[in-house]
């Protein structure tokens, strides 16, 4: 316990089975990460150690290009850390930065569409390739949402709930409020959230499981498109039919941006993150303690975050490469797409297993975790 006094970040230490999210903090601008001694139980706090890849408390945004803060993130870290809670809270966290990942490769595809023109075979294979990697992603985020409310539920003694979301997918709401004897706000979530959560859970496992190709992409100058006319993007139809912008920005043969749909995915999904957020609040009563500091958040970083953080601006785009465009400032600024080996900047030293990768002031790399 004296030792946790380190962490500056800390006002109390909780006493209830929560553990603290992260050891990574920043003080007056400067970081620090603490590194605790599994031996001896020390905890030895590094000045100067930057986070290059995970979460850190702080009173404010440090880089406003590669952090993001998202409330469900620092509501989970704040007040729910139970055992149970932090693993699907770091899947959350990595598929987070899965998607914006997606994001980017879109991006460098199209960079190296430009740089071989006639390629488009392999350009569409590479852009199916990660479209079906891109619904992975969300059908596995959908279940870490609803892993981390169930276990929650049920740490206030709620009763046990299906270990997938699929197992409410086919079920109407006001059944599961009746069988589950689920809170008002609950319901209110899942009428918000249900309709778009089935959509996504149904293409991915038309791809995975049923064999349907994503084969009718179409390549634009203004970069990939697709007819929604055609499953499986029919299920989104209904939706986007009801989007302005994207109707507006189609062509005149009735294609749609894909990469407009991608970032529009993502920005409905983060949503979703919010919402629950704010449910969790209201429904889980009295809501634990925060354990940090007047003003400390929870702040994530990663080297993707930038398109996150702008995905509205990407959607006014609409279209990959005047999307391209107006991110490059950001990105080319960080690393070139397609440059030479000695202008590219690697990250010597990423461990998949540590949720932090820190960065000492004397640019060596090395591995910390939270």
């Amino acid at each position: 316990m004296a030792e946790l006094g380190k962490l500056s970040f800390l006002k109390s230490v909780p006493q209830d089975g929560r553990i603290i999210a992260a050891t990574s903090f920043y003080e007056n601008n400067t970081p620090y990460c603490g590194i605790p001694n599994p031996q001896t139980g020390e905890i030895i706090v590094m000045p100067n150690t930057i986070a290059c890849w995970g979460a850190y408390w702080s009173t404010s945004q440090i880089d406003s290009d590669q952090d993001t803060l998202l409330p469900l993130l620092d509501t989970l870290a704040q007040h729910f850390t139970f055992g149970k809670v932090v693993h699907p809270m770091r899947g959350i966290e990595f598929d987070i930065g899965n998607l914006t990942a997606v994001i980017e490769k879109f991006l460098a595809v199209h960079d190296y569409h430009v740089a071989r023109p006639k390629a488009d075979t392999a350009v569409r294979l590479m852009y199916l390739t990660e479209l079906e990697y891109f619904f992975g992603i969300c059908r596995s985020l959908i279940d870490l949402l609803h892993d981390c409310y169930r276990y929650v539920h049920m740490q206030f003694g709620g009763s046990p709930l299906p270990q997938t979301f699929g197992k409410f997918v086919d079920r109407e709401v006001s059944e599961l409020v009746q069988k589950y004897s689920l809170p008002p706000d609950t319901e209110t979530y899942l009428t918000q959230v249900k309709p778009l959560f089935a959509h996504i859970r149904n293409v991915r496992d038309s791809i995975y499981h049923h064999g349907k190709s994503l084969e009718l992409i179409y390549l634009t100058e203004e970069g990939p498109g697709v007819c929604l006319d055609h499953p499986p993007f029919d299920v989104f139809k209904p939706h986007f039919d009801e989007d302005s912008h994207f109707l507006t920005m189609m062509t005149p043969n009735n294609i749609g941006s894909i990469f407009y749909i991608v970032v529009s995915l993502v920005d409905q999904m983060v949503d979703a993150t919010t919402k629950l957020a704010e449910t969790m609040k209201k429904v889980f009563s009295p809501i634990p303690p925060r354990y940090t500091k007047d003003g400390y958040n929870y702040f994530l970083r990663g080297p993707s975050f930038v398109l996150i953080n702008n995905r509205h601006e990407l959607l006014e785009k609409c279209w990959l490469s005047p999307a391209r465009q107006h991110i490059a400032p950001h990105l080319d600024s960080r690393r070139p797409f397609l440059g030479p080996k000695s202008s590219v900047s690697t990250d010597a030293g990423m461990s998949k297993s540590s949720p932090v990768i820190a960065k000492n002031s004397d640019d060596s790399e090395e591995d910390t975790p939270d």
